[in-house]
């Protein structure tokens, strides 16, 4: 199938989600979604690896041509915070050591692309991108357990570039 494949990545230390969506002329269709999952008896170390290794594999098997990925917001703590940057960080480099052009959204620019409401919550977010990609409407209550919410926001990382497709070669 011909068009331009869209990698999203919503990185997270524990559950990092990804989505693949394809362009075709102005539509955009799903390809694939899941998270990564690291374990929390494994070393940091290994979970970085983890999510790095799982996302050259994602990007070997899909052949993404641009990646989006969201921005560290910063949180109450400072720990926390730190290891998202630490996730993002190893999901990055595994873009860019890939040659991906990587596009990067701060979350509430995500909601507003995807649902014209920067701060709308997760369920309207996830019902537009059911909308979106015109996913079968009839196993919509399954979609959380389809589709997790760190899948679920993958895809509209990679909706919200793919909106923006003037910037998708």
């Amino acid at each position: 199938m011909a068009g331009r494949v869209i990698l999203g990545i919503d990185p997270g230390l524990v559950k990092t989600g990804w989505g693949v969506i394809r362009i075709i002329g102005h539509d955009l269709t799903y390809v694939d979604c899941g998270v990564l999952r690291s374990s929390a008896n494994a070393s940091l170390g290994d979970r970085l690896v983890s999510i790095f290794t799982g996302i050259q594999r994602l990007i070997h098997h899909y052949q993404p041509i641009i990646a989006a990925i969201e921005e560290v917001f910063l949180n109450s703590n400072p720990k926390s915070t730190e290891r998202l940057v630490m996730a993002r960080t190893a999901a990055y480099l595994a873009l860019a050591i890939s040659g991906l052009r990587i596009s990067e959204f701060k979350p509430n620019e995500i909601k507003k692309s995807v649902t014209g409401n920067g701060h709308a919550e997760k369920r309207l977010v996830s019902s537009m991108v059911w909308k979106i990609l015109r996913l079968d409407q009839a196993n919509k209550e399954d979609f959380a357990v389809t589709f997790p919410t760190d899948a679920t926001d993958a895809l509209a990382i990679a909706i919200c570039l793919g909106f923006f497709s003037s910037t998708v070669p």
